[in-house]
């Protein structure tokens, strides 16, 4: 079957002058919902055009995910972007492990070098964990670990 002339292309555009490629690293705990949002875009959306692309990628890899610009609100009255989900990861919750005294142990999000870690008080116990799941696991570890210390003493 033949293809209608007007059909075939004529113009070619070098990627990294027809669209922008961009990467963005949300702290944990941003969701899919919050990322496809379009006002989740107002502070950047004036930066943006309709098909650039944004990698988006959670400091703590709970979140992967590629998206295409699909439109930009063109006024500066209240900014937006709409996006359309190309790829999609997202880690599944990790519930939290109810009744375990931690003894007051506790996990956090330390930023991209430490990752997990468990504090006590203001001191810092163990990091480099790579999920909350094993900070958690941890945290209920070094309490048990505290706690039998007490009891053999």
């Amino acid at each position: 079957m033949p293809i209608p002339s007007h059909l075939l292309p004529n113009k070619l555009a070098i990627r990294d002058y027809a669209t922008g490629w961009y990467s963005l690293f949300p702290p944990p705990g941003v969701t899919r919902e919050h990322v496809v949002d379009p006002n989740y875009w107002v502070h950047i959306a004036s930066r943006l055009k309709a098909n650039d692309r944004i990698e988006v990628v959670a400091e703590d890899g709970s979140l992967d995910m590629d998206l295409r610009v699909i439109a930009v609100d063109p006024s500066v009255q209240k900014l937006w972007a709409q996006v359309r989900v190309l790829r999609s990861y997202e880690a599944e919750a990790v519930a939290e492990k109810p009744a375990v005294d931690t003894g007051g142990y506790r996990y956090e999000w330390a930023g991209p070098v430490h990752r997990w870690r468990v504090m006590f008080g203001d001191e810092l116990v163990e990091h480099g964990h790579p999920d909350k799941a094993a900070a958690i696991d941890a945290a209920a570890r070094l309490a048990e670990a505290a706690e039998a210390r007490k009891r053999a003493a």
